[in-house]
């Protein structure tokens, strides 16, 4: 944001060069200095000293400046100044996007880690189930130690899995509480339920990379320090 206000200053900074140019000196000044008198003159009755001064001195004017051609360089100055403007616009809007898509990308992602959780946790709950039928079964006589030893396994396998689950939603969390601006530890609660939206169905890949052209940032903002550099050149000529 400040490049693109120090962008503005600098356009009206040129702007400022079509205006006439007034202005005002004035001055003033004391001297004395001694005078080295011919030699002819000493001891001839005229009364002249040696020394002159101290005189004071004033002075006061005025000037006034309008150029009236200049071959186009205030106009190349006025255009290199309003393209470095919109580059710093463009580039403002291209950190702008990258701000947005980052917080799209970790919100999708804490998204995705608190459903993989919900599934551990259903699977953990359904292994637990799981062992506990066999130990049934196997109290009666219907399971051997073998089939509860491996509902056993499945069990601590499920357990690991949902400490895992659980370490991704703190990180997804934090991950996004950081893209936000947010204190990494600020609790944080998300609704993934998406709204139907209407799209402009299939793209073609041609379509895109037109598209692209047109609408990113990043480019209009290359484009125009192209015509910032080429406005430099022509007040250099």
């Amino acid at each position: 944001a400040q490049d693109r206000i120090a962008a503005g200053e600098a356009l009206g900074m040129a702007k400022a060069s079509y205006y006439p140019v007034i202005g005002l000196r004035g001055g003033a000044s004391r001297w004395q200095t001694h005078a080295f008198m011919p030699n002819g003159l000493s001891g001839s009755g005229l009364d002249i000293g040696s020394t002159v001064g101290p005189t004071d001195d004033y002075s006061v004017g005025g000037f006034a400046r309008y150029t009236l051609f200049e071959r186009g360089a205030k106009k190349a100055g006025v255009a290199s100044a309003r393209s470095a403007g919109e580059a710093a616009q463009y580039e403002e809007d291209a950190v702008r996007q990258v701000m947005i898509f980052a917080v799209h990308e970790a919100f999708f992602a804490l998204a995705v880690a608190v459903e993989l959780k919900d599934v551990a946790d259903k699977n953990l709950a359904n292994t637990e189930l799981h062992l506990a039928t066999a130990g049934d079964r196997s109290a009666v006589g219907g399971a051997t130690a073998a089939d509860v030893l491996r509902a056993q396994v499945e069990v601590d396998s499920a357990k690991s899995e949902q400490v895992r689950a659980v370490c991704r939603v703190s990180v997804a969390r934090g991950n996004l509480n950081a893209a936000m601006g947010r204190q990494v530890e600020e609790p944080l609660n998300i609704d993934a339920t998406m709204p139907a939206r209407e799209g402009q169905g299939d793209v073609s890949f041609t379509n895109s990379i037109a598209e692209a052209e047109l609408s990113r940032p990043e480019i209009k903002a290359a484009d125009a320090a192209v015509r910032t550099e080429t406005g430099r050149g022509r007040r250099g000529q």
